[in-house]
C-alpha cells in the first residue's frame, strides 16, 4: 500500500498527492467511498480547502467528513463544492478562531498555511442522514484510517512535526498509525501527548512527533479547560516553528 520514501519526497507541491488506487476502491460496509460518488475528486480529506497544506508541520484530524445524504445533496445543488468543509458552520468557526488566535498559520482556506486538516475515517461517507452516533464498523473503519495515515498521508508529509488529535477515533487513527504501545494509547481520557517514531518508510523528517489528544469540537463543556488545552497546542506548534527558523538562519549564515 505505502509509497516507498524517495517517492514521497519527489513530491514538492503544496497541494494534494496523486491519491493511488487502493484508497479510491477501498469499500466498507455502511460507508461509500467519496471517489465512487465523485470518481475526479482530487483531495484526500473534505476539509482541505479549510486548511491543505501537504507540506506543513501540523496535521490536525476530525472524526469523520461527513454523509452520503450531505455529499449527495451538495452534487445535486451544484452551489458549492461537493466535497469539501462547510463554512461558517459553528464547528469551523471554532476551529478557525482556535487556531488563527494561537497563532498556527497567518491564512484561512489556503496552502500555505502550515496545516493540513482531515479526518480519522478518510473519505469514507456514512450511508443515510445521521452524523452522530457509533461509527458503522468501527474498529474496521479506524484500522482503514490508520492504514491511509501510515500508507499514504505520511509518504507526503515530510515537515511533520505534530498531530493535533480532535477526539478518541482520531487519537485511536493516530497511534495505530505510529505504532504506539498500548499503555500510550490510554492518554486520550487524561489528554496526556504522546512522542512517536514514524514508521518505517515514511517521509517524515521528524525523528519524533508529537502526538496530541484533545476533545471534540463541542464535546466539551468547560471554555476554560478547552482554551487551555488549545493554548498546549499554540505553544507546541510555535516553539517547532521558531526552531525551525533559527536552524534555517543558521543554515543560511
Amino acid at each position: 500500500m505505502s509509497l516507498n520514501a524517495t517517492q514521497a519526497v519527489d513530491h514538492d507541491a503544496r497541494s494534494t498527492p496523486k491519491i493511488p488506487q487502493w484508497i479510491r476502491d477501498f469499500t466498507l460496509e455502511g460507508y461509500r467511498n467519496i471517489y465512487e460518488l465523485l470518481p475526479h475528486e482530487p483531495n484526500l480529506y473534505g476539509s482541505e480547502d479549510l486548511y491543505g497544506d501537504w507540506l506543513g508541520d501540523t496535521l490536525v484530524l476530525g472524526r469523520v467528513h461527513g454523509t452520503v445524504a450531505t455529499v449527495t445533496q451538495h452534487i445535486e445543488n451544484r452551489k458549492r463544492p461537493a466535497f469539501c468543509h462547510a463554512r461558517g458552520e459553528k464547528k469551523t468557526e471554532l476551529l478557525k478562531q482556535r487556531v488563527l488566535a494561537g497563532g498556527l498559520n497567518q491564512a484561512i482556506w489556503a496552502r500555505e498555511c502550515g496545516l493540513l486538516y482531515g479526518d480519522a475515517t478518510a473519505g469514507l461517507c456514512r450511508k443515510g442522514v445521521r452524523v452522530t452516533g457509533a461509527l458503522p464498523k468501527k474498529e474496521e473503519t479506524l484500522t482503514y484510517g490508520a492504514q491511509v495515515l501510515s500508507g499514504f498521508v505520511l509518504q507526503h508529509m515530510p515537515n511533520l512535526q505534530q498531530v493535533v488529535c480532535l477526539g478518541a477515533e482520531a487519537w485511536h487513527v493516530a497511534t495505530q498509525a505510529f505504532g504506539v504501545e498500548e499503555q500510550s494509547k490510554k492518554a486520550m481520557p487524561s489528554l496526556k501527548p504522546v512522542d512517536a517514531a514514524p514508521p518505517h518508510g515514511a517521509a517524515v523528517r521528524a525523528t519524533s512527533v508529537r502526538l496530541m489528544p484533545l476533545h471534540a469540537l463541542g464535546a466539551v463543556s468547560s471554555k476554560v479547560d478547552v482554551q487551555r488545552r488549545w493554548d498546549d497546542v499554540y505553544e507546541r506548534v510555535a516553539t517547532v516553528r521558531a526552531d525551525c527558523g533559527a536552524t534555517k538562519l543558521r543554515r543560511a549564515a
